[in-house]
């Protein structure tokens, strides 16, 4: 996940007004899609790359999960550094993420989300002109899963997972019932019914939890296919690929 925050006067503004999504790509790269944490480790390292022709200065943190919270309010049982650095043209970074210990559940996988802010450098002649002049900082965010050690890596998803349609108060929804330890985000669902198909929004579910999707921004499932026989999905798996499977409704 990529979104732009402005700088103004050279203070990072971090106000959900200013946080919005784009398709803008970033010159610092993250290597990986999401990071595995597993609790008997020592630390977990994660890579970045400067890949533009220029430097940036760059600030790493952790969240919980609001993407609108102030750095410096945010508590986390994780240390990053460096937190803040520059990045040379092409340089790459280690990022040492070292988890403190606490009270995190034995059961199940915790979230939490790793942001990667870059500051394009400064242009001069313009900034001369206009001390107000507006600069433009890209953040890349990712998600953290820690893994106690008695949670195991993933396997046999599709058995720990139930699937029903229902009608609810926003209409006709797929309920999706997660069964296992794990965080599972759904890259792709597609309903048959015959030779009709039907695809709904992705999604993560919680472990030990439920959810309900439908076809994306509140839209119900037709009633068509409340009647559907298969359901068809992909999951992201810890490497960032696609695991795909098929049930029966």
């Amino acid at each position: 996940m990529i979104t732009r925050l402005p700088i103004i006067n050279k203070l990072i503004l971090f106000i959900s007004l200013f946080i919005v999504s784009t398709s803008l790509y970033a010159s610092v790269i993250i290597n990986g899609t999401r990071v595995i944490y597993n609790e008997k480790a020592k630390s977990k390292t994660v890579q970045l790359v400067n890949d533009n022709k220029w430097p940036a200065l760059v600030q790493v943190w952790l969240d919980t999960g609001d993407p609108n919270e102030l750095p410096e309010n945010i508590k986390t049982p994780f240390s990053i550094t460096p937190p803040i650095f520059k990045m040379s043209p092409g340089a790459g970074q280690n990022l040492r993420l070292t988890y403190l210990g606490g009270t995190l559940p034995k059961d199940r996988e915790s979230i939490f989300y790793l942001n990667v802010l870059e500051v394009p450098p400064e242009n001069e002649e313009t900034t001369s002109l206009n001390k107000n002049t507006m600069q433009i900082a890209i953040r890349s965010r990712i998600k953290l899963f820690y893994r106690p050690t008695d949670v195991k890596v993933p396997a046999q998803i599709n058995e720990k997972l139930s699937f029903s349609l229902k009608k609810t108060s926003k209409g006709n929804e797929l309920l999706i019932k997660n069964n296992s330890p794990w965080f599972i985000t759904f890259q792709t669902v597609t309903l048959s019914d015959g030779n009709r198909k039907l695809n709904l929004e992705g999604n993560m579910v919680a472990p030990f939890s439920d959810i309900y999707l439908n076809r994306g921004n509140g839209v119900a499932i037709p009633n068509e296919f409340m009647n559907a026989k298969k359901i068809s999905y992909s999951v992201i798996n810890d490497y960032g690929g696609l695991d795909s499977y098929e049930s029966n409704l």
